[in-house]
């Protein structure tokens, strides 16, 4: 095997061994989904009642169960790191394989759970599909490949390219989808980009969804054989950026070291998506200019130059793709930000204001927002925004919060794992997809997902009295 075929070696180990760590630390360090799968009445219980145990039994030592594999998958996880490293090209051995079998368990579920948590929603399934896949790349990648003595190459076959490619394309759609604004256009990613380059949240939230079309764009060019190099170009670029601009937007630039170690580990578990794309155009490349060279020695100087001509007029019809998109989000009308909604100017432009999702519902993910406890404000689908409406939640703000803190903690009580010894901050933390409910009249609602709930999900009403503020 030749030094280049060595160095993509090199490369696929490090990404999957770096992706691997970083998903075990999260899993040792942090809690995990794996927490809403223990505690669904639904799944776990029939197993329960096979065991001989009441459900009330089975809740007063989940807390303790729910640890010991947190711990022992993260664990599993950090082993298949230090293999990937060991791992020889060509010379994968029966144990290993099964190895890596068991992790794509794991890695699926890690899916699963991902989707149910987050609504079912089809992007986030998307989005996730690369990592959750990976153990079978890197399985295959590593097979036996076919070649005699020391003239041996590494070859791929069509099959394998196809499927990485495939995973390649779901994973930037699925992420561009969520940047565009379907289902809804994520707060996250446009503040991550205002707190780094301190700009307009309006421009922000125009160049996000601008390169969420150029997301889905590549993820659909990758397919055509023109354009299929410099999408993976391309893609490996953004996947190290989004990547990167976790630890930038959360700790370099507001230099808040309070929270590095999660920051730097959804930075690191997040490199195999700029990783595996560009394992694959590294790969594509070297075979393209070997049969150059088998067509014409003399010309391979000549035939790189023409290729860098054509990947650039590329990559500029791309960047002009992203301007378009730039152009045609970032105008004066309401339509994506309405800036006479604002709830506190000083804040700075863009703080509390309400978003249109695909859905046409307003929403906001900061007025209702603390550290550690994250609210989405929700306009009821028949509810107009009139002007009262804004002092009447400025007002009303710390009641909700605790009315609807309370409500939480109150249900985790009456429910069968009332006996656990959890802290009303760490009850609150299993809150998630929290959302508060406006309506006409003063009328607030409110929606989160638990998993202490058989269904996983609990709402209700919050006191009538807000209305008279």
């Amino acid at each position: 095997m030749n030094k280049d075929d060595n160095k993509l070696i090199l490369l696929l180990k490090l990404g999957m061994a770096t992706y691997l760590f970083s998903r075990g630390m999260l899993y040792l360090t942090f809690d995990s989904p794996l927490r809403a799968l223990l505690w669904s009445e639904t799944i776990v219980s029939p197993f329960v009642h096979f065991l001989g145990m009441t459900w009330q039994d089975y809740a007063n030592v989940s807390d303790y169960l729910a640890r010991i594999l947190e711990k022992s998958v993260g664990l599993y996880f950090i082993f298949v790191a230090g293999l990937c490293l060991w791992v020889k090209n060509g010379a994968v051995s029966l144990w290993q394989k099964r190895v890596f079998h068991v992790l794509a368990y794991f890695t699926a579920l890690h899916i699963l759970l991902k989707y149910l948590s987050h609504g079912h929603e089809i992007p986030i399934l998307l989005e996730y599909v690369l990592q959750g896949f990976s153990p079978f790349i890197f399985l295959a990648f590593m097979q036996k490949n076919p070649g005699e003595g020391q003239d041996k190459k590494l070859h791929l076959s069509s099959y394998k390219i196809m499927a990485t490619r495939t995973l390649i394309s779901a994973c930037f759609i699925g992420h561009g989808l969520y940047a565009a604004g379907w289902p809804y256009q994520s707060v996250k990613f446009v503040r991550m980009l205002t707190s780094t380059l301190f700009i307009d949240f309006d421009l922000a939230a125009a160049i996000v969804q601008g390169i969420g079309i150029i997301d889905i764009m590549l993820g659909v060019l990758v397919f055509i054989k023109a354009f299929e190099q410099v999408s993976l170009a391309h893609m490996a670029f953004w996947g190290f950026l989004t990547a990167f601009s976790r630890v930038v937007s959360q700790v370099l630039v507001p230099w808040d070291w309070s929270q590095w170690h999660l920051w730097t580990l959804e930075t690191s578990v997040r490199l195999i998506h700029g990783i595996l794309p560009l394992f694959l155009f590294f790969y594509l490349r070297n075979r393209y200019q070997e049969k150059e060279e088998k067509v014409s020695v003399s010309l391979w100087a000549w035939q790189t130059f023409k290729v860098s001509q054509v990947f650039f007029a590329k990559t500029a019809i791309l960047i002009l793709t992203f301007s378009l998109g730039v152009k045609v989000f970032y105008s004066p009308e309401p339509a994506i930000v309405n800036s006479n909604l604002a709830m506190n100017n000083s804040q700075g432009q863009g703080q509390g204001q309400l978003q249109k999702g695909a859905s046409e519902n307003s929403y906001c993910d900061e007025i209702f927002s603390e550290a550690g406890f994250q609210v989405r404000l929700k306009l009821a689908q028949d509810k107009s925004f009139e002007e009262g409406d804004l002092d009447f939640l400025k007002e009303s703000k710390q009641e909700v919060l605790n009315q609807l803190k309370n409500k939480i903690i109150q249900d985790f009580h009456e429910s069968s794992f009332a006996n656990e010894s959890f802290d009303n901050k760490k009850i609150l933390g299993f809150a998630k997809n929290v959302q508060v409910i406006y309506g006409d009249l003063g009328r607030i609602e409110f929606k989160a997902k638990v998993p202490w709930r058989e269904q996983g999900e609990m709402s209700g009403e919050l006191s009538e009295h807000f209305g008279s503020l």
